[in-house]
């Protein structure tokens, strides 16, 4: 509870564990349907505060979209081979390693991580495995075809569900 509501002090309260915010002058009603919903293990929160968090939400979305986008741009540049590699140094595969399993030269490893720096504009293995680390994590969650939801498209379908019977 405080004197004077404040949207950071909400969000934190919040995300460090509040089950409820609102004001010390609450009227009795408010406060025993905030007691009920937090004895139900819920949250409390004020309206506007879901409506910046579903923003909060889908611009994170949004920008994890962007970024699979781009990592599958970046990838869609390399040959089978060049991404066969590029997945092998990801793994921690040394160049003769990667030579050894793909019956080819360390000299040949090189050439082709030379190539693949180039492509992606990076400039050593570690970006790389960084690079191909981040894809195939975000690309679990995001792929080219999906489309991020808007707020719009979330409180669309909420008003479909009150209409079906």
């Amino acid at each position: 509870m405080t004197d004077i509501a404040e949207q950071r002090e909400e969000v934190a309260s919040i995300l460090f564990g509040a089950k409820a915010y609102c004001e010390y002058d609450i009227n009795d009603v408010m406060l025993s349907r905030v007691l009920r919903t937090v004895l139900a293990d819920e949250l409390w929160v004020d309206r506007k505060f879901v409506s910046r968090l579903l923003g909060e939400i889908e611009g994170i979305a949004r920008a994890q979209h962007t970024e699979a986008q781009q990592l599958d741009k970046g990838l869609s540049l390399l040959t089978p081979r060049e991404t066969e590699i590029a997945k092998l140094v990801a793994g921690g595969a040394s160049n003769r390693v990667i030579a050894e399993q793909l019956n080819i030269s360390e000299r040949t490893v090189k050439a082709h991580l030379g190539v693949i720096f180039r492509k992606i504009n990076i400039v050593d293995r570690l970006q790389l495995a960084l690079f191909i680390n981040r894809h195939q994590q975000i690309s679990s969650i995001w792929h080219q075809e999906n489309d991020v939801p808007s707020t719009h498209s979330i409180a669309s379908h909420k008003e479909e569900k009150k209409k079906d019977p």
